[in-house]
């Protein structure tokens, strides 16, 4: 618990979970109530905001969700037909919990929540995964050192999207590493403060294994992220190089299979750059064909899904900054009937 400046009720609220990670103080019991006599008396001796509510259905509640199973009322118990804020008086002749204008301007504590983050075994091949309480609405806690394991089935690689991405820039951060430990694996990402451009963020591991670990200072909270993570079972990359040619998708003009990753890596001669020209395009929604620039998945030119071929039958053209290309197709689990996609490739100087 801290007493901190002056504000109103609801602004005091909203300080201790954006940057307390927390609530204003909830008192179980004469052990947190004693407590927060002590601190309050220290920086004001008069009145201090507590997280004690009346709402306008006569119920009392603790901002945290705590149960009401202990109060300490000055002079008796309050006017409950009036919704009010409650604030701690802590002077050297009487202290007590009284009821209060929420609009005031008082000091107030804040309790952080516990920082309790156990280890997370994530098994199987498709799934969720966040940060803690993202699923329950609220800010992540202050403080965590979270580690989260991927573990897929043998003969996969694991990949990761991010739908959601915001923590406080630097202090919170984000680490994946390629491997079953932060320890004996490679760094293949951090991520810090907010993302917008969810689609550039696909992660992908050498092997079934991957590991997150995210960690989080002592002040200043946001609402953290949730990423859907995949596993299907690869082949071999196609590697391809020269001046040009025609790849498809697995069995096109047929429909594509379920549950398959297939990379694509595509180099031209030095100075050249490779110019890329889908004559067809139709996957399903829950399908896509990640186009990056380069020899690695960092740089995203492009994330295509769906029926893409326009009416008036204008191909989709791509060009890459350099003289290589890397693709990976993913197909979901959901059987569909999609022919998939055909693309030639040039380079141009």
């Amino acid at each position: 618990m801290n007493a901190d400046t002056s504000m109103s009720f609801d602004s005091a609220e909203k300080y201790c979970e954006d940057v307390k990670g927390g609530n204003l103080a909830s008192l179980s019991n004469v052990k947190d109530y004693n407590l927060a006599v002590k601190l309050a008396s220290k920086s004001n001796p008069y009145l201090t905001w507590v997280g004690l509510q009346l709402n306008s259905q006569g119920s009392l509640l603790w901002t945290d969700g705590s149960p009401v199973n202990y109060t300490n009322f000055l002079n008796g118990e309050p006017d409950l037909s009036i919704p009010s804020c409650f604030a701690l008086k802590s002077t050297t002749t009487s202290t007590g919990i009284v009821p209060l204008d929420c609009k005031y301007n008082q000091p107030f504590l804040c309790k952080q929540h516990a920082a309790e983050c156990p280890p997370s075994k994530v098994l199987g091949s498709t799934g969720l995964i966040s940060s803690a309480n993202y699923l329950l609405g609220i800010n992540y806690d202050n403080n965590l050192g979270c580690m989260i394991y991927l573990v897929a089935p043998a003969g996969s690689r694991t990949y990761l999207n991010f739908s959601n991405f915001q923590t406080e820039a630097v202090n919170d951060y984000l680490e994946i590493w390629d491997g079953p430990d932060a320890n004996q694996g490679s760094l293949l990402r951090n991520f810090s403060g907010t993302i917008n451009d969810t689609d550039a963020n696909y992660i992908y591991s050498s092997g079934s294994p991957m590991t997150l670990r995210f960690i989080t200072n002592n002040v200043i909270v946001a609402k953290g992220w949730k990423a859907f993570f995949a596993s299907p079972k690869l082949a071999g990359p196609i590697s391809v190089s020269g001046t040009g040619g025609l790849i498809m998708s697995p069995s096109f003009p047929s429909y594509y299979g379920v549950n398959q990753g297939q990379f694509y890596n595509i180099a031209g001669p030095a100075g050249s750059k490779i110019l890329l020209t889908f004559t067809a395009f139709d996957t399903s929604s829950n399908d896509y064909l990640a186009v990056y620039d380069g020899t690695t998945t960092v740089v995203l030119i492009r994330k295509l899904s769906g029926d893409l071929y326009l009416s008036d039958k204008t191909p989709l053209t791509f060009r890459s900054t350099g003289n290589s290309v890397t693709m990976f197709f993913y197909s979901s689990n959901q059987v569909t009937q999609n022919q998939g996609w055909s693309m030639e490739w040039s380079v141009v100087y």
